[in-house]
C-alpha cells in the first residue's frame, strides 16, 4: 500500500496549525492521528488519516456539531 507521510512542519499547508503540545492532548485522547515514529527524533504522519480527521471537522460544521463544543 503507498501511504504518504506528512511532516509535522508540512501541516499547516494541509490547515493544521495546532501546535505539538495540542496535538499531543488530542492524541493522548484519541481526537487526532498517531504519530508514526521513523527514529528516536522523527516522526510524521500518514496522509490518508490526517485528511479523514479533516473530513470529519469538516462533517461536524456542517452538521451543526462541533466536537469541540460536546467536550
Amino acid at each position: 500500500m503507498n501511504r504518504r507521510l506528512i511532516a509535522p512542519d508540512q501541516l499547516p499547508s494541509k490547515g493544521i496549525t495546532l501546535g505539538n503540545d495540542q496535538r499531543l492532548n488530542l492524541e493522548a485522547e484519541g481526537r487526532f492521528p498517531k504519530r508514526v515514529r521513523l527514529t528516536p527524533r522523527t516522526y510524521a504522519y500518514i496522509e490518508t488519516e490526517l485528511d479523514g480527521w479533516l473530513e470529519a471537522r469538516i462533517a461536524e460544521r456542517d452538521a451543526g456539531t462541533p466536537e469541540a463544543a460536546k467536550k
